[in-house]
């Protein structure tokens, strides 16, 4: 349809998760956690390069009691493996485990995993969706003016080039 046609409407939907990873936790085996959490982390070495044997990860991480979600036992289990298992210099081991922590923070709840045992499986698996706060929506926007509602935007960061355009300068004189 043609943008300025009377006909043309959109919409936008808002999902709101009805589930939490702490109800993840409680209705998941601890072994099937710690099986998706060495898959999980063995696609992250992949990604940076490191290779991995699956099997000797998911045991380094049962070992360090990794579907307890403390995030310490977890560290510190990868960080056995990649030094002693994976053979990658201490070094190069110890940048990686500093930069870690961000990174799981997306995994653990994403298999199940509540760091650092914030909430009892007791608790999370007594919780239920109806007594769980929901968060408030906002009222919809009908936007009249595009122009007012572009301008009222906040303004977002540029581009920024991956190298110095002072680079691709040429300042020699072509023949």
């Amino acid at each position: 349809m043609s943008p300025a046609s009377p006909h043309r409407a959109k919409a936008a939907v808002w999902l709101v998760a009805q589930t939490t990873p702490e109800e993840l936790a409680a209705n998941t085996d601890p072994s099937e956690q710690v099986a998706k959490l060495a898959d999980a982390v063995g696609q992250m070495l992949t990604q940076i390069g490191v290779q991995h044997d699956a099997a000797k990860l998911q045991t380094r991480l049962t070992d360090a009691n990794a579907a307890s979600g403390d995030v310490a036992n977890i560290k510190a289990g990868l960080s056995a493996y990649l030094k002693q298992d994976a053979g990658v210099p201490e070094g190069d081991a110890d940048r990686l485990m500093s930069d870690s922590d961000p990174v799981l923070k997306q995994i653990l709840p994403a298999v199940g995993i509540v760091a650092n045992g914030t909430k009892d499986k007791d608790d999370a698996a007594s919780t239920t969706s109806s007594e769980r706060k929901l968060p408030t929506v906002k009222e919809a926007e009908v936007i009249e003016d595009v122009r007012d509602f572009k301008a009222r935007m906040p303004l977002s960061e540029g581009a920024r080039p991956a190298k110095d355009l002072s680079e691709f300068e040429d300042l020699e004189p072509k023949l």
